[in-house]
């Protein structure tokens, strides 16, 4: 008797999961577009103009989204990393243009640059906004962690201090 009550709790406990993963799928998206309409924002006070975006994985979980100058070959690579450090594996390995100077990947959290990830501050603001966008909670004033790397010939014109 007790068996039938345990699989209709486990029966329960799977469709809860399930749908969970749905609406975390959902808020993920949403944030996601919010996030780079922002970022694209942003980079067109800057003098960037959002030229693209290429998959780093073969699933398509994990985009970077090309930012280019005007005046000059080249630009910044830049891809929101809030879901895992996955994302920083991809981003930091990817050959990106075969034909451009590429520069070492950095980090931007809160407008403030960063060198090297995970950092501990980097680490836990990723994670409390993984969780806030997983259950829908996330706020304007929640920010993502953004990868940034420099491909072309505009270093010389153009510092990643530009950027803030």
């Amino acid at each position: 008797m007790w068996h039938r009550y345990m699989l209709i709790v486990l029966l329960f406990l799977g469709v809860l999961s399930i749908e969970i993963k749905i609406i975390e799928g959902r808020n993920v998206k949403w944030s996601y577009e919010e996030d780079i309409q922002s970022l694209t924002q942003s980079m067109r006070i800057r003098g960037l103009i959002l030229s693209g975006n290429f998959n780093l994985n073969y699933e398509g979980t994990f985009i970077a989204h090309i930012y280019r100058y005007s005046d000059c070959d080249g630009g910044w690579l830049v891809t929101p990393i809030y879901r895992n450090s996955e994302a920083v594996s991809l981003f930091a390995r990817q050959a990106v243009y075969q034909n451009y100077e590429v520069g070492t990947v950095f980090y931007i959290l809160d407008w403030e640059l960063y060198d090297e990830f995970p950092d501990l501050y980097l680490w836990h603001f990723q994670k409390l906004n993984a969780v806030k966008r997983m259950f829908g909670i996330a706020h304007d004033n929640n920010v993502s962690v953004y990868a940034i790397r420099h491909f072309g010939a505009c270093l010389p014109r153009h510092s990643r201090d530009e950027l803030l």
